[in-house]
């Protein structure tokens, strides 16, 4: 599916790692890209679950909601991907990364990005046992849609926040994403 992602506390750190033409067409990978970006929109509402009463509004400047679709077909510029690949080992080699694959492929890189999930084979290479194991984070979160066409329910959305908002309560946080 294509679902969307939030772009946020990690901008500043993702603008260093992407190539600069490449970062210039963000906006391209936008799900809204006709929103005017100001402080209202690069925040993130929290309210009461409950109440629905704003417990507190974080700042977080250059935060863009995008779809993961057109931003993977963004970064994948300029950069051979092997799909469908399963990482046997890799080793640091000079000038690179040896890098060898379960069909005994080899190839070598300059770099290796693990995107290959929750249970990263790459992680686990890197990192011993107990710190490649992923761990839930206590938040549970639901989706659901809504055509653009119901105004009713899209206002209602909106009006929580443009781009997204949370609600909290005690053991569950709820997400509403207006793009």
């Amino acid at each position: 599916r294509d679902w969307t992602i939030l772009l946020h506390w990690g901008m500043p750190l993702f603008e260093k790692l992407i190539p600069e033409h490449i970062f210039k067409e963000l906006n391209g990978a936008l799900c809204n890209p006709y929103l005017e970006f100001d402080a209202k929109v690069e925040s993130l509402p929290v309210y009461n679950g409950v109440t629905g009463e704003l417990l507190f509004s974080s700042h977080i400047p250059s935060s863009r909601r995008v779809s993961r679709r057109r931003l993977r077909e963004l970064l994948a510029q300029d950069i051979e991907i092997r799909w469908n690949m399963t990482l046997e080992r890799f080793q640091q080699a000079e000038g690179g990364v040896k890098v060898e694959f379960s069909n005994g492929e080899t190839i070598d890189v300059q770099y290796i990005l693990g995107a290959d999930g929750a249970s990263s084979r790459v992680r686990q290479a890197l990192l011993n046992s107990e710190q490649a194991q992923s761990r839930g984070s206590g938040f549970m979160f639901a989706t659901g849609i809504t055509k653009f066409s119901d105004t009713e329910k899209t206002a209602a959305i909106v009006s929580a926040h443009p781009v997204a908002a949370l609600m909290m309560n005690t053991g569950a946080v709820g997400a509403v994403g207006g793009e």
